[in-house]
């Protein structure tokens, strides 16, 4: 084309792209064929799977899948001696024919209530006879080809309900849309561990912390016969800034190139994880960050050493975000550039420290000294 407009009207785009077919989405495609339920079995459960055996790759360590058709559903089941009343009832496994039928009447009659909407929409509802009763329908027929057990319609609406406590509590209290291919609903290893975070939740809540556990989840049951392994909580960690009681974090840096604005994106928000920082000098209760917007702009662009905060300066850092306080103890490293910095362990600094102090003195020690740090001390009588 080379900036030339094209004689045909189609402003320069290529013929062969705008004869290809436009993907269409099931959504769209299901109201184009006005919901024909056999027209939609066939497509879900023949035409998608036999897209996927084309994938030879997922399954050459996996039984793949077999195609079914409305048809072949019928014509499987055309031996059994199972009535239609039998899909009625909740505690029996449906055969595939009975899957199939109850799969056409449930499109047929959600789609009626969905063009008998105002809005045209169907809200999903757990409790919706029509709606489970798809779901069990589709989870059953799905089973089938991919070679899984299927399920009593009661058996799925139970494993739904676990399935939605879990998922509620893992998503804050808020339902989360389920959305993608319609599986058998399996209480999963995520749904037990959200149930045993409620236990210890409502622990919490009513106060008795002495009963609080850390619980396990083993792969295989233990002498006793049990899976879930309990113990009790570990003890604070000295070395942590937010557990332990000596809320205290020594960071080396350079106060000669280390501005304001570093400190509060790179050490406090980018290492130690606070949300909105402020920090106050502890020897004079000057406000260094703050997180009112504009209070400390002008201070940003300024390095600590401008500020007069140098070595041994104890900065108090607030975080209400999370209600979390700690101090802040610097330490000058004039090899350090720029941002650079290096958050020390208090309590893991000084042991090594002091050992290596002690090393030290026995090895410069003359020998009669020597043997007197080496002798047993004697019990005082």
């Amino acid at each position: 084309m080379n900036g030339v407009a094209s004689s045909n009207g189609t402003n320069g785009e290529s013929m062969d792209s705008s004869n290809e077919p436009k993907p269409i989405s099931t959504r769209a495609w299901a109201e184009n064929v006005n919901y024909d339920p056999e027209k939609i079995f066939d497509k879900l459960f023949y035409d998608d799977i036999s897209y996927l055996l084309r994938l030879e790759h997922l399954w050459r360590e996996r039984r793949p899948p077999t195609p079914l058709r409305r048809a072949d559903a019928m014509a499987a089941s055309a031996s059994s001696s199972g009535s239609n009343d039998s899909a009625d009832d909740a505690n029996k496994v449906w055969s595939l024919a009975e899957c199939a039928d109850v799969f056409c009447e449930c499109v047929s009659a959600l789609s009626r209530r969905k063009n008998a909407a105002e809005d045209k929409i169907l809200h999903w509802d757990k409790d919706d006879n029509d709606a489970m009763r798809f779901v069990a329908a589709c989870a059953n027929v799905r089973a089938t080809i991919f070679g899984i057990p299927c399920k009593s319609l009661f058996e799925i609406k139970c494993e739904f309900r676990c399935l939605n406590i879990s998922w509620w509590f893992l998503s804050n209290g808020s339902f989360i849309a389920m959305a993608g291919n319609i599986v058998p609903a399996i209480a999963t290893t995520n749904a037990i561990v959200a149930g045993m975070m409620v236990v210890e939740a409502s622990k919490i809540i009513s106060g008795n912390l002495d009963k609080l556990r850390v619980v396990f989840i083993s792969l295989q049951p233990n002498p006793r016969g049990k899976i879930l392994v309990d113990q009790i909580p570990f003890e604070p960690n000295p070395k942590c800034f937010v557990c332990s009681e000596k809320r205290e974090c020594h960071v080396r840096l350079n106060p000669a190139q280390m501005t304001v604005k570093s400190l509060q994106d790179k050490v406090l928000k980018g290492a130690l994880n606070m949300v909105e920082p402020d920090v106050m000098e502890a020897t004079t209760s000057r406000i260094i960050i703050s997180s009112e917007e504009g209070e400390t702009t002008e201070l940003e662009p300024k390095t600590l050493e401008e500020l007069s905060i140098g070595n041994g300066a104890m900065l108090t850092c607030d975080d209400f975000q999370q209600k979390l306080e700690l101090r802040l103890i610097l330490s000058e490293c004039k090899t350090m550039k720029g941002d650079e910095f290096e958050i020390v362990q208090d309590s893991g600094e000084e042991k090594p420290a002091a050992e290596e102090e002690s090393r030290k003195r026995k090895s410069m020690a003359p020998p009669e000294e020597l043997d007197e740090l080496n002798a047993p001390k004697r019990a005082k009588i």
